[in-house]
């Protein structure tokens, strides 16, 4: 039996995908998102509450907003139970290593688009190429900018604005550096895509630990006009947890922002190059209308992870990272036939 936690757009695809092999529960506090998951057995509750019937999973697949996550995890690799997690929380994931050893649990972190997706590539690119020089550009869009904030949100909000306020973690001649995500706005071209401009996001995570290289970025890539406004927002301190009459400024942003869920179909694009521009590979894909292609290529790594794990094909306990998963030939097709599957589309020079 596989559980999977958290039920929101992502959460919800991972739980059905899942179902296709499996037995699935599906775990959420919030009753409407439980009931709308249909032919799956629903709880809803808080984990406690449910500990019981958990602690029966094979696997847990954990989608909950980064903020929260992390006390999961570690409280169900504690109980010696498989974790895929796409949380992406703040938490270095290496600090429940010891943990998840001494349980007997595998514990795949930032098992997602990007994190997740990017370290896949980024991490083949190193051992296929010996690149020493890698920069990572992604981005989740809707498919034209849409105002206010020529953006729109199409997955966690709380996720989004993080990105905007969470120091970022590069590698620059070989050593390590925390930059403020919109310190530097740069501009990059997409051939077919067009022009976007560009900011250093905090995606690097366990590629900072598992790849030793000279120089090695994550941009996140917006339409233009997007970053400025963000800028203007985080200066006036509209992300700031600071209190007012009892409540945050940046919870009432977060408000604000999650009422810009675009009804347009969206566009996903991760491209991964050596420095040079001389070896990359590329992946991308369109919401169809049913899926945005964030859930897509955000969920659909979880679910192809679960099998490999399940299936016996990733070996050992502790923090295993998904490059060192893609790593194998095998498991990386796996991992691609999921995604073209379902809608993706991925092109390669290695």
């Amino acid at each position: 039996m596989i559980s999977v936690i958290g039920l929101g757009n992502i959460g919800s695809i991972i739980a059905q995908e899942l179902a296709n092999y499996y037995e699935v529960v599906a775990l959420d506090s919030d009753r409407s998102r439980v009931e709308r998951i249909a032919g799956i057995r629903g709880l809803v509750g808080q984990l406690d509450d449910v500990a019981g019937i958990i602690r029966e999973s094979d696997l847990v697949v954990v989608a909950l907003p980064g903020q929260v996550a992390f006390p999961y995890v570690k409280r169900i690799l504690e109980w010696g139970i498989n974790v895929i997690d796409i949380s992406y929380s703040p938490e270095n994931p290496y600090n429940l290593e010891s943990i998840a050893r001494s349980s007997g649990a595998t514990y795949v972190p930032d098992c997602g688009f990007a994190p997740g997706l990017s370290n896949m590539l980024a991490y083949r690119l190193f051992k296929k190429s010996a690149a020493d020089d890698i920069e990572i550009i992604v981005g989740g869009l809707p498919e034209r900018p849409v105002e206010p904030f020529l953006h729109s949100v199409t997955w966690s909000v709380e996720g989004l604005i993080d990105e905007y306020t969470r120091k970022a973690s590069i590698i620059s001649d070989y050593k390590l550096k925390c930059v403020n995500p919109l310190d530097e706005i740069g501009s990059v071209n997409l051939p077919g895509y067009g022009d976007f401009e560009y900011f250093t996001s905090d995606g690097l995570r366990t590629l900072l630990t598992t790849m030793k290289v000279r120089n090695l970025s994550e941009k996140t890539i917006r339409f233009r006009g997007h970053l400025d406004r963000m800028r203007f927002l985080d200066e006036m301190g509209y992300f700031s947890e600071e209190m007012i009459d009892g409540v945050s400024t940046r919870k009432i942003s977060e408000r604000i922002f999650g009422k810009y869920r675009s009804a347009d179909k969206d566009i996903c694009i991760l491209l991964v190059r050596t420095g040079d521009g001389s070896k990359h590979s590329m992946l991308t894909a369109n919401g169809n209308g049913k899926e945005t292609a964030m859930s897509m290529l955000t969920g659909i790594p979880a679910v192809a992870v679960s099998r490999l794990l399940l299936d016996g094909r990733i070996d050992g306990n502790g923090v295993i990272p998904p490059e060192l998963i893609a790593e194998d030939d095998h498991n990386f097709s796996t991992i691609l036939e999921h995604l073209t599957k379902s809608g993706a589309t991925f092109d390669s020079n290695l």
